[in-house]
């Protein structure tokens, strides 16, 4: 395990340096890398807080996230909506969904997270909010599993563990999004 995260971490080093390699150039997305496009807003760090957490669980499998910070977003990242006046209706009891058959979209219900969590707190929570949708995206279904990061519904008790170690992918799930980064890397070839 420790030289998957030694490894996952130099995939992340080698990744952060080649995105600011070029200042201000649109360059594609090196292989193993997912383009997550997600606007700032006021609460600009609390939101950075979430995208590097959410990038270190991804790192741990070997899946590179990059957040580009350009007003549009190059074809084939994934699309990151932030809502923070959710209508009641609207998913009821839900924190986001993915569109994973669509391939792109995912919209954030940024304002129930910040009500279920303290402000100090809530950025852990979207963090693991985006990683379970960004890996529906990825893994192209709407499955769940039993456990980790991509569990239906989290309990008080994975809740709790969020605040000490961000919660895992399942085995399948990594099995499930490194087939889809194989298929991405091998458009993205198949198109140049």
């Amino acid at each position: 395990m420790r030289i998957t995260a030694m490894l996952a971490m130099v995939a992340v080093a080698d990744a952060s340096a080649w995105a600011g390699s070029i200042p201000g150039a649109r360059t594609p997305a090196p292989e193993g890398s997912v383009v997550v496009c997600m606007k700032l807003a006021a609460d600009a760090q609390q939101l950075v807080v979430a995208e590097r957490t959410a990038s270190k669980m991804f790192a741990e499998i070997g899946v590179v996230l990059q957040w580009p910070r350009q007003a549009s977003c190059e074809k084939g990242a994934i699309v990151v909506t932030l809502s923070y006046n959710t209508s009641p209706t609207d998913h009821p009891d839900a924190w986001a969904y993915a569109l994973p058959y669509e391939g792109s979209q995912i919209v954030v219900f940024w304002d129930r997270v910040q009500q279920k969590m303290p402000a100090g707190r809530a950025p852990l929570l979207l963090a693991h909010v985006l990683a379970h949708e960004i890996a529906h995206i990825l893994e192209g279904t709407i499955r769940h599993s039993e456990s980790g990061v991509m569990k239906a519904k989290w309990d008080s008790e994975d809740l709790f563990q969020m605040g000490k170690k961000p919660l895992g992918f399942a085995e399948t799930d990594v099995w499930l999004i490194r087939l889809a980064m194989e298929k991405r890397s091998s458009a993205v070839v198949a198109a140049r």
